[in-house]
């Protein structure tokens, strides 16, 4: 019986030095991860510190783009101009934009040209094969036109 006693104990002993072991392993790994979760936590604050910046960035380049559609003149003040009340970021889209350009043109359409704006070429600005190119004056119908603007006889 002594015998079975001391084998028990002898298990018994190993288990507890193996979970020993173990214990140590798990602690020596956490030490190693807390830099690594005290850098995801200074990341996670500085993320929520940028959103704001991001989200107004996001807005305002959003106004721009609808005011050079709208013809603005000077697209970047109008976004001091705009009432921005109505203009918001959801799910990553910006709605309301357009709408507020809308209203600023009927309200003062000073900011904005009465031509439309051209839109840009839907072949990437590429040269259509059909058209020729443009052909150059020569040289001294240049000078020329230019000493005629300048006032100077022409040669």
């Amino acid at each position: 019986m002594d015998q079975i006693v001391a084998r028990q104990r002898r298990e018994m002993q190993e288990k507890l030095d193996a979970a020993n072991g173990e214990r140590d392993t798990l602690r020596a790994r956490v030490g190693e991860l807390e830099p690594v979760v005290a850098e995801r936590d200074q990341l996670k604050a500085r993320v929520g510190e940028l959103e704001p910046i991001v989200g107004k960035t996001r807005v305002e380049s959003a106004l721009i783009t609808e005011a050079v559609k709208a013809g603005a003149k000077r697209p970047d003040h109008i976004v001091r101009l705009i009432d921005q009340s109505s203009v918001r970021l959801e799910d990553d889209q910006v709605k309301g934009a357009a709408e507020a350009i809308a209203a600023l043109a009927q309200d003062s359409p000073g900011y904005f040209s009465t031509a439309p704006q051209p839109s840009p070429p839907t072949d990437g600005g590429a040269r259509s094969r059909s058209a020729p190119p443009p052909t150059a004056a020569p040289n001294d119908e240049i000078n020329n036109a230019i000493r005629g603007a300048a006032g100077y006889p022409a040669r």
